[in-house]
């Protein structure tokens, strides 16, 4: 506090008031989000964020966050599922919001330049979470999860009648 923040949400809530705290709109609305999976970032990748999407960058981009993850998020606790942890030090968003025509091809381009600006601290991985796009799963989960997996996907849905919007191939 003592930086003086334009916005302060620092407060002590339940789980129902985490909703707010982001500031992300109470209804439906457009956007278009990006994101990658980062090891440790050093200055240079700071510097290579903020030269992306900072100021004179011409970003269309209404947010562009790194989440510290690490902390509970590293440690397995006992009966997790297929991804007890989450193996990344930040995780690096991107949100644009399409109002007019041709802002969907800006929003996505610029996303994609400022992952590839990040691409050096990135270990290809990405979240369940926030994948919108078809995105290969074997990058979501560890190899040897996603090979038990595969196998669990044959052997309940050889198939196929089972969907998700990232489906686990029971080939790989």
């Amino acid at each position: 506090r003592a930086l003086a923040p334009e916005i302060d949400t620092m407060e002590v809530t339940g789980p129902t008031g985490l909703l707010g705290l982001h500031g992300d709109p109470v209804g439906p609305s457009p956007g278009i989000v990006d994101h990658a999976l980062l090891g440790e970032l050093t200055h240079a990748g700071i510097d290579a964020l903020v030269a992306a999407a900072g100021p004179g960058s011409g970003s269309p981009l209404v947010s562009v966050e790194l989440r510290h993850l690490e902390g509970a998020l590293a440690q397995a606790p006992a009966g997790a599922g297929a991804l007890a942890t989450v193996d990344a030090s930040f995780l690096a968003a991107t949100v644009g919001v399409p109002m007019a025509p041709g802002d969907e091809r800006a929003i996505r381009g610029h996303a994609a330049a400022v992952l590839r600006a990040l691409a050096p601290w990135s270990g290809g991985r990405a979240y369940l979470n926030f994948a919108e796009r078809v995105t290969d799963t074997r990058t979501m989960f560890p190899a040897e999860t996603h090979r038990r997996l595969s196998r669990i996907r044959a052997q309940v849905d050889p198939d196929g009648l089972l969907h998700a919007n990232h489906a686990i191939d029971p080939a790989a």
